[in-house]
């Protein structure tokens, strides 16, 4: 939804943002549920973010 006041777009915008944060957040605690464990314990959130997808896309969490 978005509105028409100046401001709402702005909070349109916002919620948008806050959404995405919030789906990095569940693929990297994903991550750290099946194993994941970061390069280093300084890392940003994209960094972090980045180093859940690589090791939820290369892992193999089922084996035969």
């Amino acid at each position: 939804m978005c509105m028409q006041t100046p401001q709402g777009n702005q909070i349109f915008v916002l919620h948008q943002i806050t959404a995405i944060m919030s789906e990095d957040r569940s693929i990297i605690e994903a991550a750290y549920l099946t194993g994941f464990e970061p390069s280093a314990d300084d890392l940003t959130e994209t960094a972090l973010y980045e180093e859940a997808v690589q090791f939820l896309t290369e892992t193999t969490v089922l084996t035969k």
